[in-house]
């Protein structure tokens, strides 16, 4: 299905460097109201940008021979893309804190030959930089630690399975806020004066607005939404807590922040994906029959940019915000926990309320934006927000065969 493609204007630098801001597109296709007509991405047509895929290693880069140029990253300093850096397949685990990887014995900071893995500085605890030749993703992969992670690859980045930066529950991918942090937090839920009614918490936001949490009857407003924001190698933020505090209700955690760059191509297979969902919120519990708390927000989704001069998905990449957590009910039991961000393009459920009316809103994706948790008592909470997804070519040369991408993906066709 050929997608609408909207024109749209983006910037963004760090560590002194920038990539000027440029017309891109939108890649995705949304029907009148909002929600995706499909999850098939592009008509299976390469564009005019594609290149042949042979390169040589050279000074400053790797030389694209068809354009003549030399292909470097951006965001982190091109220096550390390493023409002669040693292949890497098998991987399965990556620690960003410790700079470990696991290719099948456990983490260790052992490296395979020509593999680099080091800090650059970016941010209050820098980013880590994986500098490979070749990348064969051939094993799931998860990804864990304080930074976002940047791998840098002199040749072609192959991923047949998936690449996994995503939050679980309240725990952030690498590069994400935790609960209740980050620019796009998630207000808190409130109590009401004199009485027993809680609001929820907001979602987090991102890629887009994060959804305030439900409203109570008696009118204490739920917390506030995320807000949306857009900065490189930044994951998704976290959302508010219910209230009271108790029983850990505290918001879903922020997807992490990924890079990928090939100076040939980046080739995500039909099993290959990434995910960078936003975890999904706590929910409300039953401290006793009198005592009970609301659900806490979802939180955002990731950031995720791949760049190569072609890029080809056959599988999914995917940023989507996790669901609300669900408000308690004295002498009922606790609220249910928020589903973290989905792997496709469904949007991620709101926990079960204790009883009606105290459900957490759904997660952001392709499909819809983040959903506010209905009006009742000791609320529900609202969902987190999508993240941000960029894909940065030279010229038109993305290839989308079959693959599903939530959020639509933004590209930029200046490599």
């Amino acid at each position: 299905m050929m997608q609408a493609v909207l024109r749209r204007a983006f910037a963004f630098s760090i560590v002194g460097l920038a990539l000027a801001a440029c017309g891109l597109d939108v890649v995705g296709s949304l029907a009148p109201d909002g929600g995706a007509d499909g999850s098939t991405l592009g008509d299976g047509s390469v564009g005019p940008g594609s290149d042949d895929s042979s390169t040589s290693p050279g000074d400053g880069g790797v030389p694209n021979p068809d354009a003549g140029a030399a292909v470097l990253p951006s965001v982190v300093p091109g220096a550390l893309l390493d023409p002669d850096a040693g292949d890497l397949t098998g991987l399965q685990a990556v620690d960003t804190t410790s700079l470990s990887v696991d290719i099948g014995a456990g983490l260790t900071t052992t490296l395979p030959a020509g593999v680099h893995f080091a800090v650059a500085d970016a941010g209050a605890s820098g980013v880590a930089v994986l500098s490979v030749g070749a990348m064969i993703v051939d094993h799931a992969v998860a990804v864990s630690g304080t930074r976002p992670l940047v791998i840098l690859a002199a040749q072609k980045v192959s991923l047949s399975q998936v690449i996994d930066v995503s939050a679980k529950g309240l725990a952030p991918g690498p590069g994400g806020y935790g609960p209740g942090l980050g620019p796009g937090a998630g207000g808190n839920g409130k109590p009401q004066s004199g009485g027993s009614d809680n609001s929820g918490g907001g979602g987090g936001g991102h890629g887009a607005l994060g959804a305030s949490g439900g409203d109570t009857s008696t009118g204490v407003l739920g917390g506030t939404a995320g807000a949306m924001y857009s900065m490189p190698l930044v994951g998704g933020s976290g959302g508010g807590r219910g209230d009271p505090v108790a029983c850990s209700n505290s918001g879903g955690a922020g997807g992490g922040a990924l890079q990928v760059f090939s100076a040939v191509e980046i080739a995500v297979d039909s099993a290959g994906g990434i995910r960078a969902g936003g975890g999904g919120g706590a929910p409300g519990c039953e401290i006793d029959s009198s005592n009970v708390t609301s659900g806490a927000g979802g939180g955002a989704g990731g950031w995720v940019l791949l760049e190569a001069p072609r890029i080809t998905v056959s599988g999914t990449v995917a940023a989507n915000g996790g669901g609300g957590g669900g408000g308690a009910s004295g002498g009922t039991g606790n609220g249910g926990p928020g589903e973290n961000g989905v792997y496709g393009t469904r949007q991620a459920d709101g926990g079960t309320g204790a009883i009606a009316n105290r459900e957490g809103g759904r997660g952001g994706s392709v499909l819809g934006p983040a959903q506010k948790a209905p009006i009742g008592t000791n609320c529900g909470a609202g969902g987190g927000a999508v993240g941000r997804i960029v894909f940065h070519t030279r010229g038109d040369a993305i290839f989308l065969d079959g693959g599903t991408v939530s959020p639509p993906a933004t590209h930029d066709g200046g490599l």
